[in-house]
């Protein structure tokens, strides 16, 4: 596995995000040939941009996990391990 710096993370989820929420000719007809697909199973009138994929950035946190969240997940990821703890 390949590891990322940070900055390189960013840029790659910049790209996905402008890529994905830009179609391109080929992502268009696709969604086209879906329409039409959708249109035949529940006989009611289907736009492109219903089936546009829509991406967006994901939530961080804005507060950090108490202590006790963090003792509690350091105990469940040492008794997967089999680690004794202190």
């Amino acid at each position: 596995m390949q590891s990322l710096t940070q900055r390189e993370f960013e840029a790659r989820l910049t790209w996905i995000e402008s890529d994905l929420n830009n179609p391109s000719r080929d992502d268009w007809y696709s969604m086209q040939v879906a329409a039409e697909i959708r249109k035949l199973r529940i006989k009611k009138e289907v736009n492109l941009t219903d089936l546009k994929l829509v991406t967006s950035k994901p939530e961080v946190p804005k507060s950090l996990p108490s202590k006790e969240e963090i003792s509690l997940s350091k105990s469940k990821w040492f008794n997967l391990l089999g680690i004794k703890g202190k």
